[in-house]
């Protein structure tokens, strides 16, 4: 699915679904729950069976698709693929980011969230990375390699690898699809593949 699966909220996911299974139109990456959301569609065709999945990393907060359980009966949304956003700098630069953080109360925030259990989207207490609050830095050693980069979620990323294997298992065919804006180091809407599209790629195949 793209982002504007979600443009007009549940109802219009859920009216979307609607009009689609009645005329038996196969689409994929959009669903009354994730697990709806995450399974591929299928395919006759001549050339043999093919398992159709898509997913987006760009989506509105809570338009993503959400677990059913036993309690809860999940919600509609498209399938996600998280991804966060981590800005490389040198050292000096990161020194200057501490430097700054106990002018405007930084370090207390964190301290206070951290006791609290409540780190925001980051985990404050990853040493690997400097967290100037939802900001995440990573270092690195020459300012060439300096950037704005992406990770994505893994979770997401295993979930939608397993459903990928299960499709290899029972389809001739297999085509995952991926819906971004995000291109390389942060800019928005070029004609560049971020890094992690690519690593997400080799992962599917």
């Amino acid at each position: 699915p793209q982002n504007p699966a979600s443009d007009y909220a549940y109802g219009g996911m859920l009216s979307t679904i609607a009009e689609l299974e009645p005329r038996e139109l196969p689409f994929a990456g959009l669903g009354r729950n994730l697990y709806e959301a995450r399974r591929p569609t299928y395919i006759e065709t001549p050339a043999g069976r093919v398992a159709l999945l898509s997913a987006t990393s760009l989506f509105s907060s809570g338009m993503d698709a959400r677990p059913q359980t036993e309690a809860m009966p999940g919600s509609p949304g498209v399938n996600p693929l998280g991804k966060e956003t981590v800005s490389r700098v040198t050292a000096e630069h990161v020194a200057r980011l501490r430097g700054t953080s106990p002018l405007l109360n930084v370090v207390d925030i964190k301290r206070k969230r951290v006791e609290r259990g409540h780190y925001g989207r980051q985990n404050w207490l990853d040493e690997d990375y400097f967290h100037f609050l939802d900001m995440k830095f990573e270092t690195v050693t020459e300012e060439s390699d300096c950037g704005i980069y992406y990770e994505s979620d893994e979770g997401d990323a295993a979930e939608i690898g397993e459903w990928i294997r299960q499709a290899d298992r029972t389809a001739d065919w297999v085509v995952m699809g991926l819906h971004t804006h995000a291109s390389a180091l942060g800019y928005f809407n070029e004609q560049t593949t971020p890094e992690f599209m690519k690593a997400f790629a080799r992962r599917c195949i």
